[in-house]
């Protein structure tokens, strides 16, 4: 990926949602190829190497058939969400409604308005590239610090 600079910040360029199906970005497509027949949660590790994945959370998304959306969803926060310091993805129980979700937790630098903005642009591209039944199990929670 290619270093770009925007307004004196370092930003990755990556192919947006809508200019590239999902199966072009090579993180999700080697999770693709890797939850067919081998190690899908490995392969997420290797390819975003900030994250850490409770146990609990592979067994739900071989449970559920989640792994592309999941390697979906880290794809978008590497990209929207520029300055992650930590990202965990732990299973919770919701407490309304008693169901299981995907809590994809991050810690942030930056100041608000600029995180704002990068939760605006993630949720933009992950509501159009996450199907809605799917969107369902997923929940984002940061931290700016």
């Amino acid at each position: 990926m290619a270093q770009l600079t925007h307004e004196g910040r370092n930003m990755m360029s990556t192919p947006r949602v809508d200019q590239h199906p999902l199966e072009t970005w090579p993180e999700v497509k080697h999770v693709l190829d890797a939850s067919a027949g081998g190690n899908p949660v490995s392969v997420l590790q290797e390819a975003f190497p900030h994250l850490y994945i409770d146990h609990k959370v592979a067994d739900f998304c071989t449970q559920h058939g989640l792994f592309e959306s999941l390697a979906t969803t880290i794809h978008l926060v590497q990209h929207c969400f520029h300055k992650v310091q930590e990202a965990h993805v732990q299973l919770e129980q919701d407490p309304e409604l008693g169901e299981e979700k995907l809590i994809v937790d991050l810690t942030l630098h930056g100041d608000i308005d600029e995180v704002l903005a990068s939760y605006d642009q993630y949720t933009r591209q992950w509501v159009d590239a996450v199907p809605w039944p799917t969107r369902d199990y997923f929940r984002l929670s940061y931290d700016v610090i």
